[in-house]
């Protein structure tokens, strides 16, 4: 009878361990996305007049660097080159799909790219965006202090943000 208690209490602890400790991960990796919405909004209103972007006063948040991916970059390559890993906001079951072979290839196709905003070593806004403003051109580490871009509007559509010296 014992050992029958024993095995359950130890095939419980074997099912619910690994999920306390996803959850865990989940809850310490996840990105708010509190400046999401002001970012996008920003965003919008800079390029769609003038011809030079400050991304320091569209995101007015705090970060130091700012990382672009361009189309089919991995995850595993971005949380390599920001060096930290991190979660979209997306709620667990998301999470759970994005840490599978499922989420790796978070930039499917041409139509997409991210931009990772960090301070110190966090992540504070991950946003992946169309290319209606476009900054894939763009190095891929820029400091908060260096990154301004000057604006071209393209025949159809789109502007192009390329970074200032």
């Amino acid at each position: 009878m014992k050992r029958r208690r024993y095995a359950s209490a130890v095939a419980a602890l074997l099912i619910v361990a690994p999920v306390v400790v996803s959850l865990l991960h989940y809850g310490f990796t996840r990105v708010d996305d509190a400046y999401e919405l002001q970012f996008r909004r920003s965003l919008a209103e800079a390029a769609s007049g003038g011809d030079v972007l400050d991304m320091a006063a569209v995101a007015s948040f705090d970060w130091d660097r700012m990382y672009m991916f361009p189309p089919y970059t991995t995850r595993d390559r971005m949380e390599e080159t920001v060096g930290t890993k991190w979660t979209p906001p997306v709620s667990y079951v998301g999470y759970l799909i994005y840490r599978s072979e499922l989420g790796k290839y978070v930039l499917p196709d041409d139509s997409v790219h991210k931009l990772v905003f960090v301070r110190g070593g966090d992540v504070v806004l991950d946003v992946t965006l169309d290319r209606s403003v476009d900054f894939s051109s763009s190095r891929g580490l820029v400091l908060r202090n260096e990154a301004r871009y000057a604006l071209e509007r393209t025949a159809d559509g789109r502007v192009v943000a390329r970074n200032t010296p």
